[in-house]
């Protein structure tokens, strides 16, 4: 078998980290939920509402939406620690 009839689970490989779900309660505690956290353009401006939030009691309702595992609560999770620090 050659390299490209070969399964892809073989040709693919994923830091544990990656192989489960965010969870807020569970995570939170953990001192590198955030390590390796991916900042992009989006993860900027929603950390920008947020933090606005955090200055300004108008705005302290925010609403994060999106499709089933777009990192909402990766959001989350790395936004509350950033606030920890």
């Amino acid at each position: 078998m050659n390299r490209s009839e070969a399964p892809l689970i073989e040709m693919i490989s994923l830091r544990p980290r990656f192989l489960r779900s965010v969870n807020l309660e569970r995570d939170f505690h953990s001192k590198d939920a955030a390590d390796g956290y991916l900042v992009t353009r989006g993860t900027l401006a929603a950390l920008s509402l947020l933090s606005r939030g955090v200055n300004d009691p108008s705005y302290r309702a925010q609403c994060i939406s999106g499709p089933y595992g777009s990192g909402k609560s990766a959001l989350a999770l790395f936004f509350a620690k950033l606030l920890e620090k």
